[in-house]
């Protein structure tokens, strides 16, 4: 069922090419909020309660920006905003990640209904109330934390979230709820419930309905060992997930429709924790299948040369990679290895590489070079429509004509041979790295070159000469920054 899955995305997505679009404007009684709809991000900025929105037929609302919602894929609430109106992203289907400011105290009736592949929400802490049917059909949705502050939940707000295995709730006394999941959700998921309450949520109506009900205490830590006989162990610390250990890592077994069973994933669901960076440690010579699956945040992983062998689905939906540098002596990639990793740039496979499965950069929908090292170009079905027609190949000297001959390599927009790239379009992929950190970004660079940033509004945040790393903290918010002859959009949450 999986595979079938990946697979009609993957011929979808190949099919139906969503190109990205700007646009936005103003609503509320007096225009006192704004939306923008730039490189698949709608952002809405303003002060006080969002208005709710009316019903357009049977199955929509009248929101300015719902023509957009089968092509926007992140949504950014900025900080002033205290509620989030009725219907306000109803029906967005291909949204990943929401972010919600502190502030938020209401979530409206329909404000999230039938975004089936949100899978990931953070409630903010001063949350009161959230509506009927606020996230139902979000099907994706695995875990939910439920803060102390919510008083009042409306019947059905959950109904059809079935892929849900862990809802946290932070209440002494339990909260009186009515039909707020679905009924084939509770006899498969976990309650998780404050220390020493256990008791209560195990005579309460619709709580006493979990499989599993279990105390805080009890809950996974931050470290532990994996493997056959634990010959590997992992840490996360300060959002740094680091493995260690010799020779190749397990392979790990999918839970449900979506998702794997390595230990760090039920660690970061329990607690709802975003790892930013993975480090794997010198000696490890594979990463196993599904090892970091859907790590959204992770921007950054450092894979040492001893690994000759990266899994299916090993890094699929790292939503905020930006770059990647393969081992020297990897030999194989499997399939839908780094499937949706939206905003990977570049990719330079080395000449050791003699496998890539199908789909392995698939929905890589940033991707502006890739190069490659082989003298005979390697049969392959790796990209999707959308990346060949934009970006650009690099090949050895001498190996152009074969390339452009190849089926998949020769689909691509541009053909170079290493001698034709110049310095701008090298510094791309070997002089600059961007990664975002939770407090802004960290830039490299390899020689010294000017670096600016701006907020949306174009006020400047940031100016300077950078040579090697500098690490820049920047607000919450949506920046722009050019970095020599580079340039982005990057969102700090």
């Amino acid at each position: 069922m999986k595979k079938i899955y990946f697979l009609l995305i993957y011929i979808l997505l190949a099919a139906n090419v969503v190109v990205a679009q700007t646009d936005g404007g103003t609503f509320g009684e007096n225009g006192e909020f704004s939306w923008t709809v730039e490189d698949d991000v709608l952002t809405i900025t303003g002060e006080g309660r969002m208005p709710d929105f009316n019903i357009v037929g049977e199955i929509s609302y009248d929101t300015p920006w719902h023509l957009h919602n089968e092509s926007v894929l992140e949504i950014v609430i900025e900080d002033g905003i205290t509620s989030i109106g009725e219907g306000a992203f109803h029906g967005f289907y291909n949204l990943l990640a929401v972010t919600i400011p502190e502030d938020v105290t209401s979530i409206g009736a329909d404000a999230f209904r039938f975004c089936f592949n949100l899978r990931m929400i953070n409630l903010p802490v001063c949350l009161t109330s959230i509506g009927g049917l606020a996230f139902c059909g979000c099907e994706m949705i695995e875990n939910i934390k439920i803060p102390n502050s919510v008083t009042s939940i409306i019947i059905k707000a959950f109904l059809g979230c079935t892929a849900l295995n862990t809802v946290e709730v932070q209440w002494e006394t339990p909260l009186s709820v009515e039909n707020i999941f679905d009924s084939t959700t509770m006899p498969s998921s976990t309650l998780i419930v404050p220390d020493g309450t256990k008791n209560l949520y195990q005579q309460a109506d619709v709580w006493k309905e979990f499989k599993t009900i279990t105390e805080k205490s009890e809950v996974y830590p931050p470290y532990g060992t994996f493997g056959e006989n634990g010959e590997f162990s992992w840490t996360v610390e300060d959002d740094v997930l680091t493995i260690t250990g010799e020779g190749r890592m397990p392979d790990f077994n999918i839970v449900g429709e979506i998702s794997y069973d390595a230990p760090w994933h039920l660690y970061c669901q329990f607690h709802n924790y975003k790892v930013r960076e993975v480090v794997i440690s010198d000696g490890i010579t594979s990463i196993g299948q599904g090892a970091f699956f859907e790590f959204y945040d992770a921007s950054s992983v450092t894979i040492p040369n001893s690994v000759t062998s990266i899994g299916r689905e090993a890094f699929t939906y790292w939503c905020a990679l930006l770059d990647i540098k393969f081992p020297e002596n990897l030999d194989s990639i499997g399939l839908w290895a780094f499937y949706g990793c939206q905003r990977l740039k570049t990719i330079n496979i080395p000449k050791s590489v003699t496998s890539i499965a199908t789909a392995a950069f698939a929905f890589c929908s940033a991707l502006n070079m890739v190069e490659v090292q082989w003298d005979t170009p390697l049969l392959v079905d790796i990209f999707d429509a959308a990346t060949l027609s934009s970006a650009t190949l690099i090949v050895p000297d001498g190996t152009k004509s074969l390339y452009q001959q190849a089926n998949v390599w020769k689909e691509f927009k541009t053909i170079k041979e290493k001698s034709e790239i110049t310095a701008i379009e090298a510094i791309d992929e070997d002089e600059i790295s961007i990664a975002m950190i939770p407090s802004g970004i960290i830039i490299r660079t390899d020689k010294a070159l000017p670096a600016s940033i701006y907020s949306l509004t174009g006020q400047k945040e940031h100016e300077s000469i950078i040579t090697g790393q500098k690490e820049i903290s920047l607000p919450q918010g949506i920046h722009i920054f050019r970095v020599g002859e580079r340039s982005g959009k990057i969102v700090i949450r």
